[in-house]
């Protein structure tokens, strides 16, 4: 309950400012595409095959969510989050079509029922280095930046990792 006090305060103060006109959130499709496209300085997307589901989305978002203000929030950061790793990687594939003509080994797929070792069993895989497995940091955001190929961690993790300790 103590942690949730802040976030009911930002809420009740956001709503407020809503009430006034100030401090609305974007949930649209052209807001959040230049938002990625500015803070990429890209605008490939590539395929559109995104482009109606997301506007799916975002119709829910509007019409059948009740996300309060930091709720929205959150989703537009995501969404955004998304959309730049799209163009990241649209720009990767681009700049080296290579990556797509790689062979890669089947996948190997944990599942299990609750409680059966499935975890277990990943964790063992995954400290097989013969095994690639995906990492949180990863799943997060798939798109290498720039500054992964140079720098000595990649910022990626680190931005991962800051957002788990928020």
């Amino acid at each position: 309950s103590l942690q949730r006090a802040p976030a009911r305060a930002i809420n009740r103060a956001w709503e407020i400012l809503h009430r006034l006109g100030i401090g609305k959130i974007k949930l649209d499709e052209n807001s959040l595409l230049a938002k990625a496209r500015r803070e990429t300085g890209l605008h490939d997307f590539g395929d559109d095959c995104f482009v109606e589901p997301m506007r799916q989305v975002l119709y829910g978002l509007e019409h059948e969510s009740r996300t309060n203000p930091l709720g929205d929030f959150f989703t537009r950061t995501n969404l955004v989050r998304l959309l730049k790793n799209r163009l990241l990687a649209q720009d990767l594939f681009t700049r080296h079509p290579e990556i797509l003509a790689r062979d890669l080994r089947p996948p190997i797929a944990v599942v299990g029922l609750a409680r059966s070792g499935t975890t277990r069993t990943h964790r063992l895989l995954a400290s097989d280095p013969q095994f690639v497995h995906l990492k949180t940091w990863e799943s997060v955001m798939p798109a290498p930046v720039p500054e992964s190929f140079t720098a000595s961690i990649d910022p990626r993790y680190r931005n991962t990792d800051y957002g788990l300790r928020m």
